[in-house]
Order: structure tokens, then sequence, then C-alpha cells
């Protein structure tokens, strides 16, 4: 997939997928991509580089994966592969327990909380910044703003990136005035899921109000 963008950067042929994922994306398109390239991410580093010096190397000067990102590691599931990388990282914590217990000072360990290094993050951060692009060429595309106006949406971190990133003051307004009526519609999709979870109108079906809470979660957060 990330192959097929950079081909195509800044083309609106390159949009295509993007544009097409509009149409049937539940939630934000730009967390769909994100999460699409981490999952990539990890699967070709479980498959082909558990082994490889150079990335344990980073891993450890790292100080490991956030929090984030070593969650999306177990999700995928590869148990040798995950102790594989989890070797070093423990050897490193217990030496520098060693280290605090002589100097009697937590300060050594602080690194392994901050995660400033994490290898999924840098890798992310350089993929994001061309999906946040092929956004913003799309807008130039009538067809890519139909499928946004018609699907879920951003998320509110993605939406800013994007308004922070759109020159033209009509596709600022286009998508200031979109986003403002579909936040409007989960809100009332969420004051109707409240209503029909009281008591006094539990006999009403639960229509398309049904995952609100899930949605402005979603929508609140970067997911």
């Amino acid at each position: 997939m990330l192959e097929f963008f950079r081909k195509r950067k800044m083309d609106k042929p390159g949009c295509i997928d993007m544009k097409e994922k509009l149409k049937t994306q539940e939630g934000c398109v730009l967390c769909h991509f994100e999460n699409s390239a981490v999952e990539q991410y990890l699967r070709d580093l479980l498959c082909e580089k558990v082994n490889d010096l150079e990335v344990r190397k980073e891993l450890l000067s790292g100080h490991g994966y956030c929090q984030c990102h070593a969650s999306k590691l177990l999700e995928a599931g590869d148990s040798v592969g995950t102790a594989t990388l989890y070797l070093e990282q423990l050897q490193s914590l217990i030496c520098d327990l060693d280290i605090v217990y002589r100097k009697r000072n937590a300060s050594e360990l602080k690194a392994w909380l901050a995660h400033e290094s994490c290898p999924v993050c840098k890798y992310l951060d350089k993929h994001s910044s061309n999906f946040l692009d092929y956004f913003v060429e799309g807008l130039r595309d009538e067809e890519f703003k139909d499928n946004l106006q018609a699907g879920s949406g951003l998320c509110l971190t993605h939406l800013i990136l994007v308004l922070d990133n759109v020159s033209d003051k009509a596709q600022f307004a286009f998508i200031v005035k979109s986003h403002r009526r579909k936040y409007r519609e989960l809100l009332m999709d969420i004051m109707e899921f409240i209503r029909k979870n009281d008591c006094r109108f539990k006999d009403e079906n639960l229509g398309r109000e049904k995952d609100s809470w899930q949605r402005a979660v979603k929508t609140m957060t970067r997911f």
C-alpha cells in the first residue's frame, strides 16, 4: 500500500484508494490508513526481522515500544517473535536496576517509561504526513468530497491536522462545515441513545444510535 502511494503521490489517481475507502470506512479514514501501516510494519517485523541486529539495536536504544504499539504487537499474536524482541530489553532493564540499586536513585529507569524513540512511532511519523498529503490532494476532486460528505468524517485529531494543511479557503470552509454537521449528527445520536436507555423508554428499539457511544470515543480520540 505504501509503495503504491509513494509512486503516485500528489496525483489525483494516487488518491483512488483513499477515495474508495471513504465510501465504506466506518470512522476516520486517516486513522484507518495509519493503523494499516502499523499492522503491515509489525507483520514484516515478526515475519522477517526479529533477528535483525539493527532492528533490535534500534528497539533497545529506544527503550522498547510505546504502550499503544506494544498493545498492537500483542494483538499480532506471535509469541516467539515477541519473546525474542523483549529478551534483550529485559536484560538491559535488569542492568539498569543494578545501577539504580547502587545509586539509590530511580532516574535510570525513567527512559523506559518515556519511549521517546519507539521504532513504530518513528516509522508512522514518516508516513502519516504522506497520508495527510493524499487527503488534502483529494479535496480537489469532487467525488472525493462527495464520499467524505457521505461517510463518517475525520476524528478530531486528524480534522485539526487537515485544517492546518489546507491553504484553499473554500476547501477549509467545506471541511469545517461538513464536520460541524457530522459532529452535530453524532451529538443527536448520543442524546437519543441516552434517552432510550432511560427506563421510561426501554421498550423503544435502538436504531443507528446504538453504537454512538463508541463512535463518540473514536471521534474525540485518534484511534
